[in-house]
């Protein structure tokens, strides 16, 4: 059996090739997020993946199965865009796309009940609980959710470097070290400076203000704690909407946020306060997402046009 399973983003995509259950290739691709705009490029994204990992591998297309967790693959209609023309190309006998979110569960867990906490530029809960329900906290993306996300961190640090511009909030050596970080002279830049802003570039500011934080800035502190507030309260809802645990539910961190030198260590800690116990292993979502390739080929699914969590 010959699978391949992918995890895409928005700055690039990440593939590995599994045959008799061993890892034969793996390999990084451009961006694989679908956009509501422009699905193709995600699915020519991924074509190329699994192209470029079969000729690594010396192997011949199709392989047998093709798994895709894709950032935005929540949303239907794009989503399905993506199903076609990857059914069509040629490269998997059988092909599902699903959330990159998915992908990563599922290696976290191997289909056990757990929650997986990503905090990265966005954020979002994911949790399979031991009734086998589905639930997932926060995920409503750049205008209505991304709590606690290093975007979320970033616009926030903004808004307070401008409105203590204003007299609106207190200025603090926070200000100076964004305006330097992002080659500006004054706050008033900014306004042009986020028009073009992608929000990977909001979440790069995100790093500032933890490091900040660390070393006692007053207002760098109070936009961490409202981070981490937030974080309390997706892992707080997760254990209200969820049932049947034996002891304490097991979570997953994932994200650039959750590492050590960022905020792995607070956020580990409130997530015990809060009651879960840490998984204390690295999560691989595209490894995840090759073992639901393998599980389409023991049960391949019916053609649907809904996205599997």
């Amino acid at each position: 059996m010959i699978v391949v399973g992918v995890d895409g983003g928005g700055t690039r995509s990440r593939g590995i090739l599994v045959r008799g259950g061993e890892t034969v290739a793996e390999a990084d691709g451009g961006a694989a997020i679908i956009l509501p705009g422009a699905p193709e490029q995600a699915a020519e994204a991924v074509e190329g993946l699994v192209r470029d990992l079969t000729e690594m591998a010396g192997l011949d297309l199709p392989v047998d199965a093709l798994w895709a967790g894709l950032a935005g693959a929540g949303r239907g209609e794009p989503r399905q865009v993506v199903v076609d023309r990857l059914r069509t190309s040629g490269v998997a006998r059988i092909v599902e796309v699903g959330t990159d979110v998915a992908a990563a569960h599922a290696d976290a867990f191997d289909g056990r009940p757990g929650v997986l906490l990503v905090l990265g530029t966005g954020s979002v809960l994911y949790a399979v609980d031991p009734r086998g329900t589905r639930i997932t906290v926060g995920g409503w993306g750049t205008e209505l959710g991304d709590e606690g996300s290093g975007y979320r961190i970033g616009l926030d640090a903004l808004q307070a470097v401008v409105q203590g511009s204003d007299g609106r909030e207190v200025v603090t050596g926070l200000t100076a070290t964004i305006l330097e970080a992002l080659g500006l002279e004054e706050p008033g830049e900014l306004l042009d400076w986020s028009g073009t802003a992608a929000k990977a570039d909001l979440a790069a500011v995100s790093p500032l203000v933890i490091d900040a934080a660390r070393e006692g800035d007053v207002l760098a502190s109070r936009i961490i704690h409202r981070a981490l507030s937030e974080v309390r309260r997706m892992l707080e809802a997760a254990l209200a909407r969820s049932d049947g645990w034996t002891g304490r539910p097991r979570l997953a961190l994932v994200g650039g946020l959750t590492r050590r030198n960022r905020l792995g260590g607070p956020v580990g800690a409130l997530a015990q306060e809060v009651g879960y116990e840490l998984v204390d292993r690295a999560v691989v979502p595209e490894r995840g997402a090759a073992r639901r390739a393998a599980e389409l080929v023991a049960s391949p699914p019916a053609e649907t046009t809904s996205c599997p969590d």
